[in-house]
Formats: structure tokens, C-alpha cells, sequence
């Protein structure tokens, strides 16, 4: 049996992974709940996050995102045997990978959500004018 880890992620704070050590590939648990929030922004029902026949989906674009940009044909889908699945209760996408692809995926997941903060900037300067009219 291998041994337990945590590794603190580039962000946000509260995400922490968690390595489980093996022969071949680490089970890596990503805490996800900001970029699953950013993806799915507005709930037409209104369910709370976490809730109802649709959570499950709320994380299918992140995880085709991850399966299509980082090592394809390393995944389930394509013949591979790297697997994906969303844990519900914490927000997370917990991932069976090499320690090659998990580094993908953690650089992959810092530039999305630098991406994210770009564009908060940009909105809140298109809000707020620079120039307060005379």
C-alpha cells in the first residue's frame, strides 16, 4: 500500500490534493467547486450546487475539458486506463492518472483559473468607468 500526501494546489487556497502512492498511477482528488461554479453560472431551477437530477452534469465541461486537452488517449474513454469521476459532496473531480499527466493537470487547472480572474478584471473595468463624467 502506498502512502498519503497532501499537496497544497495553485489555487485557491482551499484546494488541496491528495496523493495516494502507487506502482504506476496516483489517485489525485481536485478540489474543483470555483471552475464547476465559473462553467455553470447561472441555475435556471434553482437548485443549490450539490443538488438535484443535474449536479453530476454541472461537472461534465471540466472533465471534457481535462480528458481532451491533457494526454487523450491516456483516458477510460479512448482506451486508456486513466479515470475521472465527480465527488458531489465536496465539489471535486477525483482522478486516476500518472504522476506525469496529474502535473498537466494541475498546470492546466492554475491557467484556467488565472483565465477566470483575467476576465473578472476586464468586467469589472468595462463596469466601473475609468473617467467619471464632468
Amino acid at each position: 500500500m502506498g502512502t498519503l500526501q497532501t499537496v497544497q494546489a495553485d489555487e485557491p487556497k482551499a484546494d488541496k490534493v491528495q496523493l495516494i502512492a502507487g506502482p504506476q498511477k496516483r489517485l489525485v482528488v481536485y478540489g474543483v467547486g470555483d471552475l464547476v461554479r465559473r462553467l455553470n453560472p447561472a441555475r435556471e431551477n434553482g437548485d443549490k450546487p450539490n443538488s438535484g437530477p443535474n449536479a453530476v452534469e454541472e461537472f461534465v465541461p471540466l472533465m471534457n475539458f481535462i480528458q481532451t486537452k491533457i494526454a487523450p488517449e491516456s483516458w477510460e474513454s479512448l482506451g486508456g486506463d486513466g479515470t475521472m469521476a465527480p465527488y458531489l459532496r465536496n465539489r471535486s473531480i477525483v482522478i486516476d492518472q500518472t504522476r506525469e499527466v496529474h502535473d498537466q493537470i494541475m498546470l492546466e487547472l492554475g491557467n484556467l483559473r488565472k483565465a477566470y480572474r483575467v476576465l473578472d478584471e476586464f468586467e469589472q473595468l468595462s463596469v466601473s468607468p475609468a473617467d467619471p463624467a464632468p
